[in-house]
């Protein structure tokens, strides 16, 4: 949800795909080479861990810094993780009348989902979740799919679902199209595709 954010956030034009496509093929491939850099830094110097390589080519200094980044790192991918589910067990919640604020949707969440799977030993048992989701991703791409292929969204074909859409969630579209990629705008989108990688 949030690279399709990004996108809206610098063009408003379908013709904005192809330098957004361009940007996140970009980026996949520079942070494909980082990790195929460090992955043969750790080989090189047998070690299992990015601290543990520049302990080895750097020397001990800064090596608590590089530990203290990547914790970081992974702890910013923890809260981002929960912001999402929070929003979204809000909103289902709204959905079917309750009112639950940020805060109690956030600590439910995270005492009640994310913190018991953080303390799991093996991982292994999560191997059936995974599937389901990845089932469910092509369960709604297929929906998607049927859905645009019957016009039920279309405001100038059939459209006979999008009159049970507000109007302030309704798609708009505009103008501002492939060459918004040149305008600063554009730095937004391409944080959060580094933050994916």
């Amino acid at each position: 949800l949030a690279l399709p954010n990004g996108v809206a956030s610098f063009a408003n034009a379908p013709s904005v795909l192809y330098p957004a496509a361009f940007w996140l093929v970009f980026m996949a491939a520079i942070f494909g080479y980082y990790f195929l850099l460090l992955g043969r830094t750790c080989k090189f110097t047998g070690t299992s861990s990015y601290a543990e390589a520049w302990e080895r080519t750097m020397g001990e200094a800064g090596s608590g810094f590089v530990a203290f980044a990547v914790a970081l790192k992974a702890g910013m991918g923890n809260l981002e993780c929960s912001i999402i589910l929070c929003e979204s067990l809000k909103n289902l919640a709204a959905a079917v009348g309750w009112n639950v604020s940020r805060t109690t949707a956030l600590l439910s969440i995270t005492l009640a989902v994310l913190l018991p799977l953080c303390l799991l030993k093996n991982l292994a048992v999560l191997a059936p979740f995974s599937m389901l989701g990845l089932l469910a991703m092509l369960f709604t791409s297929v929906a998607m799919t049927i859905r645009y292929l019957d016009e039920s969204y279309d405001p100038n074909g059939n459209g006979k679902f999008l009159d049970d859409i507000d109007d302030n969630m309704q798609p708009s579209f505009g103008t501002t199209g492939a060459m918004a990629a040149f305008h600063l705008n554009v730095l937004v989108f391409l944080c959060m595709i580094s933050e994916a990688y």
